[in-house]
C-alpha cells in the first residue's frame, strides 16, 4: 500500500510545478483555433476541412495547413477519408455508448485485479497511474484542454496497462482514441478541471487501499458517471455534433 507521503508525492501535491510555455508558432495558433471551432460545433462533425480554403482563410501556406491537420488527426479530432480529404471525425451516439461500455467492463476488471495484488505489487502497478495523475494536475493548472484530455486518458490507460497485457492495453488505447473528441467536449462543457483531478485522486487512493469489490465498484461508478455526462452533452448538442 502507498504511504501517505508516497501518495502525496506521486499525486503531485509535493511536486515542483513545471513552468507553462507560451505557444506562439503559426501552427500552434491555428491548431488552437480549429480545435476550438470543432469543440464548439462551429465546424460540425463530418465537416470537410479543405486545405486550399483553410490556407486562404488563415493566410498561411498549404504545407502549414497539412501540419495543422496532421496534429488534429493525432488528437483524434480529424480523420482523412479517401477521395474526400480531411474532415472532422464522426462519432455516433451508439458508437460512443458502446465505447463507454467497453471501458466500464475493462477498467473495472483491471481495478479488481489490481486490488487483489499483494501490497508491494499493487504499489508498483499503480506508480504509472500516479504519474499520469500528476500530469493531469499540471494540465489543469495550465488550462490546456488538449493536454488535459491526454492526461485524462493516460490515467485510465495506466490502470489497464497495470494488467500487463499488451493486447488489452492496445484495445483500451483504441477505445480511448475513439472517445477523445467526446471526452474533450465533456471537459469543455463541465469546465471543472480541478474537481476532475480531485476525483481521480480519490479514485487512485481507493485503488491503493480498497478491497477488490470496492475498487471494481468505484471504477464502474466513475465511468458510469462519465457515460451520463456524455449523454448530457449529446442531448444539449453542445461542443460537438455527436448525433446518429
Amino acid at each position: 500500500m502507498l504511504s501517505d507521503n508516497q501518495a502525496c508525492r506521486r499525486t503531485g501535491n509535493q511536486m515542483i510545478r513545471p513552468l507553462a510555455i507560451t505557444r506562439f508558432t503559426v501552427v500552434d495558433q491555428m491548431v488552437d483555433a480549429l480545435r476550438g471551432m470543432i469543440l464548439t460545433g462551429e465546424i460540425r462533425q463530418g465537416g470537410s476541412l479543405h486545405e486550399a480554403d483553410l490556407a486562404a482563410s488563415f493566410g498561411v501556406a498549404r504545407s502549414t495547413v497539412r501540419e495543422v491537420l496532421r496534429q488534429l488527426a493525432g488528437e483524434g479530432l480529424v480523420s482523412f477519408a479517401p477521395g474526400r480529404g480531411a474532415e472532422v471525425r464522426n462519432l455516433s451516439r451508439q458508437d460512443a455508448m458502446d465505447a463507454f461500455a467497453a471501458r466500464r467492463a475493462l477498467e473495472s476488471y483491471a481495478a479488481r485485479t489490481i486490488a487483489a495484488l499483494s501490497e508491494s505489487d499493487r504499489e508498483s502497478a499503480l506508480e504509472p497511474v500516479a504519474t499520469a495523475l500528476a500530469a493531469f494536475d499540471s494540465a489543469a493548472e495550465r488550462h490546456d484542454p488538449s493536454a488535459l484530455a491526454d492526461a485524462h486518458m493516460d490515467f485510465h490507460l495506466a490502470v489497464v496497462a497495470a494488467l500487463g497485457s499488451p493486447r488489452l492495453t492496445a484495445f483500451a488505447r483504441s477505445v480511448h482514441h475513439d472517445l477523445r473528441l467526446w471526452m474533450m467536449a465533456i471537459d469543455c462543457e463541465k469546465d471543472d478541471a480541478p474537481e476532475q483531478v480531485a476525483c481521480h485522486r480519490r479514485l487512485l487512493e481507493l485503488l491503493c487501499t480498497a478491497t477488490p469489490d470496492a475498487a471494481e465498484k468505484a471504477v464502474r461508478d466513475h465511468i458510469s458517471d462519465g457515460t451520463q455526462a456524455a449523454a448530457t452533452v449529446l442531448k444539449q448538442n453542445t461542443a460537438a455534433d455527436l448525433v446518429d
